[in-house]
């Protein structure tokens, strides 16, 4: 090949891998900071959840002292002697 096409392929060769290692990094940044960002959201996630279930949990508590007032209001009301009904309320 004559020189001057050999350069030009050169540079044209130069001039690729510029532009293929300018979007390698491109892709690459653009991962990474989509990696990041769910990261983050699902950290926000689980912290919502978290949040959400102790909500639940204290929802669950408190049915379950209802019922157990309930009862023993039945209890008291019910309780044949006063001894018993004092049981009851302590």
């Amino acid at each position: 090949m004559p020189p001057i096409v050999q350069s030009q392929y050169s540079n044209a060769a130069r001039l690729s891998a510029a532009q293929l290692r300018r979007r390698y990094v491109v892709a690459l940044s653009l991962i990474a900071m989509l990696t990041i960002a769910s990261q983050a959201l699902m950290q926000v996630l689980i912290s919502d959840q978290t949040y959400d279930s102790r909500v639940v949990n204290i929802a669950g508590r408190q049915r379950m002292l209802s019922q157990k007032i309930t009862k023993l209001s039945y209890y008291v009301a019910d309780a044949e002697t006063a001894a018993a009904a004092a049981r009851f309320r302590a």
